[in-house]
């Protein structure tokens, strides 16, 4: 049997072809805008649907973006800009996903580090990024203390999610960010990429 699919153009018009062939036209104008854009926008367009269902909590597309304007605003705060990377340790909840446009929100590029991994492979991924920033919850930091004290003796500025959101503002911060700038790192165990 032959799974091939051929297509013939012989039953198009010339508009029709002329129409296909602009399907991949690469000269089409794309915005440039900073990744942070993408849920600023969506809760400017539409603030009360539904952003996130998580295991500890629902937010709507404002709350989300408050949130993350919250943590973005301590982040900023606390030195963060383009090409700043900024560790994301976070439970599967919905602080991973504030931590992660907080991140992007202060200009920064933010790189998720699992919180089951052994203290040894966080240290090492800490050094090798040169992260000078980790945010992390509240549960977290209360699973691992010897392992955040190790961190903030290194120097690296822990910041705990739940308390930056309490008091950081939640106006959009609008940082510019060039296109070029980075927006995550992600170090894999060498199996997955």
């Amino acid at each position: 049997m032959n799974d091939k699919i051929i297509i013939s153009t012989d039953n198009l018009s010339e508009a029709e072809i002329e129409e296909l062939l602009k399907l991949h036209d690469t000269s089409y104008k794309v915005e440039e805008r900073p990744a942070y854009r993408l849920l600023q926008d969506a809760a400017y367009k539409y603030p009360d649907r539904t952003a996130l269902i998580a295991a500890d909590r629902t937010l709507t597309y404002r709350e989300l973006n408050g949130e993350a304007n919250a943590l973005g605003h301590v982040l900023r705060d606390m030195g963060s800009g383009p090409e700043t990377i900024i560790a994301v340790m976070a439970d599967r909840d919905s602080y991973a996903y504030v931590m992660r446009e907080g991140a992007l929100k202060s200009g920064g590029a933010f790189m998720p580090v699992d919180p089951t991994y052994p203290d040894d492979r966080i240290s090492y991924i800490m050094d090798d990024s040169e992260a000078a920033l980790l945010v992390t919850t509240k549960k977290v930091m209360n699973r691992r203390p010897g392992l955040f004290e190790s961190l903030a003796g290194k120097g690296i500025g822990i910041i705990c999610a739940e308390e930056a959101v309490a008091k950081g503002p939640g106006d959009d911060l609008n940082v510019e960010v060039p296109p070029e700038a980075l927006a995550y790192v992600i170090y894999t165990s060498g199996s997955t990429g």
